[in-house]
């Protein structure tokens, strides 16, 4: 599945970067989401986020004006290589989900930002375990995804030659996962779809490392 995923945003990285440059695509509600948990982090002791499928780097500057440093990851070599280049300063590698290269606890964020949207139920643990390990202690996690059950086709990468689906999540098959791995839940929410390009409601959820029991 990974050498799919990576060809089809390989394929797709130069046209995806130009379609979303920035925030555009997202609500004022979402933007809230991302400005509250970027909030927490620079309060924290580790003030960086992690951008695990960081895609382009697009998240990069709204991290940035929030107070966080920023590192980035993502599957695809195209994509990193368009991040790089419009974030020279920022440190981008090419890694999975479930195998960063951020050493334990040197992040005080992950941001998720419909980054799980193609890993299935049963891998969600082993990617929330590898993230707890690079978060610092009471370190949180943003996930966003389109909530709900089944799969939807994408049309951009369609477009490209490659049948790639989204996986669709409901907010508490993530949170049972979260919360499995060693995490608490802070808060969730779904909203309706808004735009002609989202058929589904969107789903969100933000955590945090959970206390060492006493």
């Amino acid at each position: 599945m990974d050498d799919l995923l990576r060809a089809a945003y390989d394929a797709g990285a130069a046209a995806y970067a130009a379609a979303l440059p920035d925030l555009r695509a997202e609500t004022t509600s979402d933007q809230t989401w991302i400005s509250a948990f970027a909030d927490v982090v620079a309060r924290s002791p580790v003030s960086v986020v992690a951008d695990v499928g960081c895609g382009h780097g697009r998240m990069t500057p709204v991290l940035s004006a929030r107070g966080v440093d920023v590192v980035g990851s993502d599957l695809s070599p195209a994509m990193i290589a368009i991040a790089k280049a419009a974030h020279p300063g920022v440190r981008f590698e090419v890694a999975p989900l479930d195998a960063q290269p951020w050493a334990d606890g040197s992040v005080g964020g992950v941001l998720a930002w419909y980054s799980v949207i193609h890993t299935p139920p049963e891998a969600l643990p082993r990617v929330f375990a590898e993230w707890r390990r690079v978060l610092a202690p009471a370190g949180h996690v943003l996930l966003a995804f389109q909530e709900g059950a089944g799969t939807r086709p994408l049309a951009w990468a369609a477009r490209q030659g490659f049948g790639l689906e989204a996986r669709l999540q409901s907010v508490t098959e993530v949170t049972d996962a979260l919360v499995a791995s060693g995490f608490t839940v802070v808060d969730s929410g779904v909203r309706p779809p808004a735009a002609a390009h989202e058929r589904d409601p969107q789903g969100f959820v933000l955590a945090r490392v959970a206390e060492p029991a006493c």
